[in-house]
């Protein structure tokens, strides 16, 4: 597999997950019910949590301040899209050194606080179904994935411009 190919699928997931944090955040902000429900929302995932330690120290301070948690949630997921997006785009575009270290602070920075996210619907929802459950896990292990792929990109200097 040439570099070229390889840095055409690295983007193309890396679009992915942009794509689906930013339509997570956009839809939950557009539709303008999700600050509203969810405090009740997060009494059907603490109802029968089995991660005890967890409805104790976060959805029960969520809860009690769930209009900012709502809209930390919104804002983090359209965050970390846009920055994902950035990243890319700083990437492909950028000549000069410091678009690089750009492009790598935002696409780090950006997944780990998506791994972040995919940890805490893990604990307060993945209890509820499978698919939510792996959904989470798969995400917070490509999202892993990623950094280290953008590691390896910041530590090969003659792959910076990806053309190969």
């Amino acid at each position: 597999m040439t570099l070229r190919r390889t840095y055409g699928a690295l983007a193309g997931i890396h679009l992915t997950l942009a794509y689906e944090w930013g339509k997570g955040g956009f839809s939950k902000w557009w539709g303008g019910t999700f600050v509203d429900g969810l405090e009740k929302t997060l009494t059907t995932f603490a109802s029968k949590n089995p991660h005890t330690w967890y409805v104790d120290a976060v959805l029960q301070v969520a809860k009690a301040h769930v209009e900012t948690f709502g809209w930390l949630v919104i804002i983090a997921e359209m965050v970390i899209a846009i920055g994902l997006v950035l990243a890319l785009l700083f990437a492909m575009f950028g000549k000069e050194g410091w678009m690089r270290s750009v492009a790598m602070g935002a696409a780090i920075v950006s997944l780990l606080v998506g791994m972040f996210l995919n940890v805490q619907f893990y604990f307060a929802a993945g209890w509820m179904s499978p698919s939510t459950h792996g959904l989470n896990v798969v995400l917070f292990w490509v999202q892993l994935a990623m950094i280290v792929a953008w590691i390896g990109w910041w530590r090969e200097p003659e792959c910076a411009t990806m053309k190969s």
